[in-house]
């Protein structure tokens, strides 16, 4: 009876309330809770419902224990991109391009340093994410990851938007912002919206 959002974030609690070990019939094991949780995350439906954005199932997904059965984990996945449905597009023809800090401090917790109780999502995986939603939803986005200097990333928009955010998240070193304005200044290149996305360190 549990609506969608409180699947997700409820996994290690029916984990550890073993609610997803399977059930012996006869000479075989059933799994039939984890097939019909797994259903329930991955349905299209339900996700547009809950107006979920692609960041918390995101944190969702890092933060499910390493031994929640792998059904459920991939469900998750597969809810990551329908939740892209809810970020909204900007249109055809307007030219896109986001720019993302891959500098060294991109490396620390979202939530900033806090002992204990710092989140386990860092900013790059968070910027990541978010050029990767951008792209999906307008395919022709240009993405520049950039630190001392600026580069082209050559990503497949039709590619899972988990697999973009990880090509992203990298560890660079000081951070310029001026490097991607001058990398498309350098081209030529003129954009109807530029998306930095960085935490200024």
């Amino acid at each position: 009876n549990m609506t969608w959002t409180q699947i997700r974030m409820n996994l290690n609690t029916l984990l550890r309330h073993k609610v997803l070990e399977g059930k012996i019939v006869g000479k075989t094991v059933e799994y039939k809770t984890i097939e019909m949780l797994a259903a329930k995350l991955r349905d299209k439906e339900a996700i547009r419902k809950s107006k979920v954005f692609p960041y918390q199932i995101f944190t969702a997904f890092k933060h499910v224990d390493p031994t929640i059965p792998m059904p459920l984990k991939l469900a998750i996945q597969d809810a990551l991109e329908v939740a892209t449905e809810n970020v909204p597009g900007y249109g055809n023809g307007m030219k896109v391009a986001v720019c993302v800090d891959s500098s060294g401090s991109m490396q620390h917790p979202v939530t900033g340093d806090r002992g204990s109780v710092s989140s386990k999502i860092n900013c790059n995986e968070v910027a990541g994410l978010i050029a990767a939603t951008v792209l999906r939803t307008n395919p022709e986005t240009q993405i520049i990851s950039f630190d001392t200097e600026a580069r082209v990333e050559h990503l497949n928009p039709r590619d899972s938007v988990a697999t973009n955010a990880k090509t992203l998240n990298r560890n660079g070193g000081g951070t310029d912002c001026g490097s991607p304005i001058e990398l498309m200044n350098k081209w030529e290149v003129s954009n109807d919206l530029v998306i930095m996305v960085s935490d200024r360190k």
